[in-house]
């Protein structure tokens, strides 16, 4: 374990951005706080990182999802992607026939899954300019 999270500090030293998946639970809501601390480390090296954490395997209906949002949003450090990804079969199902969720036919984890991709891209689409120093004002 400890060989992963110096792979880990190393890597965010060099990243733009990282995306930080987080299920709605307690113990991984729990772990976002570990990944926020390499993160705070890595900043000292590498002040144009961004960090961005999104609920994944969210609840279909329920009150975690609601409690995760709310908590990960009391996080200093990390920004919260605006996309649930539920926990949905066509995930693994689609992983299991050799596929991504875009080529799987399941239109809703297809458009969860387009949402996030698209804010990512449009929300880090100012990288460059980033690491020129000119962070843009997210507009999201």
């Amino acid at each position: 374990m400890q060989d992963y999270f110096r792979s880990l500090r190393a890597a965010l030293t060099v990243a733009d951005v990282v995306l930080i998946p987080a299920k709605p639970r307690s113990f991984d809501l729990w772990g976002v706080d570990q990944t926020v601390d390499l993160v705070k480390e890595a900043r000292e090296i590498n002040d144009r990182l961004r960090a961005i954490t999104v609920l994944n395997e969210a609840d279909p209906q329920g009150r975690d999802n609601h409690e995760a949002t709310e908590s990960l949003r009391e996080v200093q450090g990390i920004e919260l992607a605006p996309v649930l990804i539920v926990r949905r079969k066509a995930f693994p199902n689609a992983a299991a026939a050799g596929l991504s969720v875009l080529e799987y036919d399941d239109p809703k984890a297809s458009d969860e899954f387009r949402r996030l991709a698209d804010f990512l891209f449009v929300h880090t689409s100012d990288i460059g300019e980033q690491s020129n120093g000119n962070r843009k004002e997210s507009k999201t």
